[in-house]
């Protein structure tokens, strides 16, 4: 299939991209395209239907002019369907709420558009997932919904056949539907409906639907109307003529007063990557008879493509499309105008996607420069996408919008998004963002649909003074649609907390900390504090009189380490309360390391290869078919405690053709023991897109390093590989087809793969010295630790290095208690008695309470017969941070060794105790001072010697 549309694609372009070559489903402007395919279904995670959202709580914020709450969030119609791309809006009567989305039934690859109805202002909702307007088989999705002014809804969809446009009305609220009118046949794209609701126009309850015509080689803006209800409609008309070099999609409607129609449109180059670079207007004061237009009233950078997340579930596919809202309020700003989109690159957005507004106050004629409308951090590396905007019956304007401020970032990608509205209510001068999801969720794309299909709109809409943000996620295990209800209040005259300390924001916080303290804001009698980890869920820990400080419970101490901790301070009037939520993060546990490491295949047979299923071959990744190929990646140097949080693959191409492949798991399968049957059988199981790390399922032409996020279980296979110390990925071009491959080098080729692994972990115990010295036939260890987590001890272990002993042999000799978790300073010491002369090695087991283990440094010492006095210089010199001091006395006698700065004040004691003759050393460890100039000096009897050593840091 895919070869023939290549084939198709070809030749259109050769055609002079003449208005034939753009067939339905090969078009890569296109939006509005599914691409089934046959026998692929997708399972509905159990329990997906009685799913419920554990979080109950409100979530309150208090800005300068409001306080707003936002309740549990909700989905409108759980089921067992895929909901996504979820437009919603609303009648002249306020009550009346109607949402949709677009609804794909797994089982049978079906698609329809959701109906989901509410007539209490947004309390409750009714309906179902499938439209039933005639032919009900003959529904593709992409859902317009509107509401007229006598309670009629409207649908403007794409029938399965994606050959023409459809609108279709209800009398009954969606219960039933009249058959579907055909507006426009052949190839369209992305179509909204507006309802003229407008008090006084004299057009009202026009119905209008919009779209992109992709009858043309350059499509234009195009709508069709009906002023009987939806029974008729008008012949449609093309609003512009686009511009050279571009063409109009993602048109967007709206009424303005007087019953004036505005379309907006983005502007994409007509070439790869076709981004939006400026966004057009239409505009009609007869009711959409007549139209003139701009087709560019600003310039813009759209974000059209991909945004990628860890967990590798591949990129979701992100538009640049302008969603267009009016203020028909009556207020101050009636008539004004607002747009907004996804932008990046183009001031005032920053280097990754940010939502734009432009507002004008002129009926569209002139536009404001670009406003920023997330008020995070600008260029931190997060996502702002796919926002809608309405205007409230106050005239505040409220944007909606995907957004990752608050995901943890590991490889430059963000692991998840949560839902945000940024509100202003002083026409788009200023902005307060405002958390409306109470759950975050791991965006990925439908599996089946278009590449990287997560939806293409989100929606939003205000009622009654409560503003409903309407979208999709998974957390449930499939898209459903969501919302929740956002208030607004005038804050309470009783002024909240300030100036506590720790500041608000603070970080590295002692995490003993013992005390918070506050200033109490005026008109204020009494108070109440909450605390903990969970924003939204804080314990009540102190109420009563006007207090300014609380001594921490203790048994909330030690607070956890690299944790962030909130405490909100109720200020209580007479008739109202304030509150404010303060923040501080404790500091980073001092064991913690955190490690960005790569990671190659080892320089041995079979390392990386390709296999036919009957033998198998080192070298080149190779998949022309029957083969596939394979890696296997060193992972020794990663330690068995360590999580790890991110896992990306690099490897060069260096042969290509068209391919659709994956990076698969091998699991338990090891391709340098296992034979060629097993490896074939285990890559061929796994590539398909619910189960491949990486899954690709489009054009790739070009030669060259290649890197992606591995996603799925490539993480938590990776974990449960660190103790067999290899990790393998298969790969595979799943055409079958000896044409179509992806050939990468292998290890033995100029640029073998590699994997980027990010992970952390904790040093179970902090060991600042282990030292040994030898005399009269008996070795003595002595080690110190700084701080201990869950240690059960330590077994010592011995290697001899002698004629008589076989190098590399280590032998337990003995074990020493450890001090569980202690952050105070622990010494332990350990005697080997009575051993032959010859050369030792000693290293410390430490043995955590759960099982695992970590080894110490090594030290050696010597059995000799007693030599003259001597110091020598310490190896390495200079040295960060430990190094060797070797030392020698002749007789039993009281030995001291000191190191001194500059100044001649001793900063450390290494001996100060009573020595048998002989030789010994110390392995000193200078991690806790300061880098320069240092002097060792020993004294045995009347005799003394220094030297001097630099530490270099």
């Amino acid at each position: 299939m895919k070869r023939s549309l290549l084939v198709i694609v070809l030749l259109g372009i050769f055609a002079c991209w003449t208005m034939s070559s753009f067939a339905q489903n090969s078009d890569p402007r296109m939006w509005s395209i599914h691409f089934p395919r046959t026998g692929e279904f997708y399972d509905v995670p159990p329990g997906n239907l009685t799913w419920q959202n554990p979080n109950h709580k409100t979530m309150e914020y208090i800005f300068r002019d409001q306080i707003v709450d936002v309740l549990p969030n909700f989905r409108v119609h759980p089921s067992n369907a895929w909901q996504s791309e979820v437009p919603i809006t609303r009648g002249l009567d306020p009550n009346i709420l109607f949402a949709s989305a677009n609804v794909f039934f797994s089982s049978s690859y079906f698609f329809s558009e959701g109906v989901y109805v509410s007539t209490d202002g947004g309390n409750n909702w009714f309906g179902h997932d499938t439209c039933t307007a005639s032919p009900i088989s003959d529904h593709g999705g992409d859902p317009g919904p509107g509401v007229g002014p006598d309670g009629r809804l409207y649908m403007s969809y794409l029938p399965g056949s994606y050959n023409s446009i459809k609108a279709a009305y209800s009398t009954n609220l969606g219960n039933t539907w009249s058959a579907g009118a055909i507006l426009q046949s052949g190839s369209q794209d992305k179509n909204l409906t507006a309802v003229d609701n407008v008090p006084g126009s004299p057009y009202s309850g026009r119905v209008y639907v919009v779209w992109s015509d992709f009858t043309q080689s350059q499509p234009a803006a195009t709508v069709s109307y009906s002023s009987n209800g939806g029974v008729n409609w008008s012949t449609y008309q093309h609003i512009n003529t686009s511009a050279s070099g571009h063409y109009c999609q993602g048109v967007n409607p709206a009424v303005g007063p007087g019953g004036v129609v505005y379309v907006a449109w983005q502007s994409p180059v007509s070439g790869f990557p076709y981004t939006g670079q400026f966004v057009g207007i239409g505009k009609s004061t007869d009711g959409g008879a007549t139209w003139t237009y701009n087709n560019n009233i600003y310039n813009c950078n759209g974000i059209r493509g991909e945004l990628s997340f860890t967990g590798g579930f591949g990129a979701i596919r992100v538009n640049d499309f302008p969603w267009l809202a009016i203020d028909n309020s009556g207020g101050p700003r009636n008539g004004w105008m607002y747009i907004v989109t996804a932008e990046k690159g183009l001031a005032p957005a920053g280097n990754d996607a940010d939502v734009v507004m432009h507002v004008s106050s002129d009926g569209g004629t002139t536009w404001s420069a670009g406003i920023r409308v997330n008020q995070d951090a600008l260029n931190n590396g997060q996502y702002q996408y796919m926002p809608a905007a309405c205007v409230g019956e106050d005239g505040a304007v409220n944007v909606v919008y995907y957004d990752t401020r608050n995901a943890t970032i590991s490889g430059g990608l963000p692991d998840s998004a949560e839902v945000y509205v940024s509100r202003s209510t002083d026409g788009g001068t200023t902005f307060e963002d405002i958390k409306v999801s109470d759950h975050s969720f791991k965006p990925k794309p439908i599996s089946g649909l278009a590449g990287g299909y997560q939806g293409d709109y989100i929606g939003i809409v205000e009622s009654n003074g409560t503003v409903y943000p309407y979208w999709c996620d998974n957390v449930t295990g499939i898209y459903q649609a969501w919302t929740t209800q956002v208030t607004f209040a005038p804050p309470c005259p009783v002024e909240v907390a300030s100036n506590p300390n720790p500041p608000s924001g603070s970080t590295n916080v002692d995490i003993n900390l013992s005390q918070l303290t506050w200033s109490n804001g005026a008109d204020a009698n009494s108070n109440e504090l909450y605390f903990g980890t969970n924003p939204t869920a804080l314990d009540l820990v102190q109420s009563g009189s006007l207090a300014t400080s609380w001594n921490i419970d203790p048994g909330y101490l030690p607070l956890s380490y690299y944790t962030t901790y909130y405490w909100k301070v109720v200020e209580i009037g007479d008739t109202c309360s304030s509150g404010i939520t303060f923040s501080f993060k404790t500091m980073q546990d001092p064991n913690f390391v955190m490690v960005t490491d790569t990671l190659y295949p080892q320089n041995a047979q079979y390392w990386t290869g390709t296999t036919n299923g009957s033998s198998k071959t080192d070298g080149e990744i190779n998949t022309v078919d029957p083969n596939v190929g394979w890696a296997v990646f060193d992972i020794s140097s990663i330690p068995d405690i360590a999580t790890i949080t991110g896992v990306s693959l690099y490897g060069y191409i260096n042969a290509i053709s068209y391919p659709y492949w994956s990076v698969t798991p091998m699991g338990n399968v090891n391709p340098i023991t296992d034979n060629a049957g097993t490896i074939n059988a285990q890559i061929q199981n796994n590539y398909g897109s619910n189960d491949a790390y990486f899954y690709f399922d489009g054009q790739m032409t070009e030669t060259g390093w290649w890197n992606s996020s591995l996603g799925n279980s490539a993480q938590s296979d990776l974990q449960n590989s660190l103790t067999q110390n290899w990790f393998a990925v298969g790969f595979i071009d799943w055409d079958f087809d000896s044409q179509w491959y992806i050939n990468f080098d292998g290890w033995t080729q100029p640029n073998p793969p590699y994997i980027i692994v990010d992970y952390n972990y904790i040093v179970p115990v902090e060991l600042t010295s282990f030292t040994a010295s030898a005399a009269n036939g008996n070795v003595s260890l002595s080690w110190q630790t700084a701080t201990e987590i869950n240690n059960k001890g330590f077994e010592i272990e011995r290697q001899v290095n002698s004629p008589q002993s076989s190098v590399g042999k280590w032998e337990e000799i003995g074990y020493v208690t450890g001090s569980g978790t202690t952050t105070e300073s622990r010494s332990y010491s350990f005697n080997d008695n009575n051993v032959k002369s010859g050369n030792y090695i000693y290293r410390l087991k430490q043995i955590d309470l759960n099982g695992s283990s970590n080894y110490s440094n090594e030290v050696e010492v010597s059995i000799v017969a007693p030599t003259e006095f001597s110091l020598e210089q310490n190896y390495p010199n200079p040295f960060n941070p430990a190094t060797l001091i070797k030392y020698s006395i002749p007789a039993d006698q009281q030995v001291k060794l000191n190191v001194y700065n500059l100044l001649g004040q001793k900063v450390m004691t290494l001996v100060n105790d009573f020595r048998k003759a002989g030789q010994y050393e110390i392995n000193f460890n200078a991690s806790r001072l300061a880098s320069g100039v240092y002097f060792y000096k020993l004294e045995a009897g009347n005799q003394s010697s220094i030297k001097k050593m630099i530490l270099m840091k």
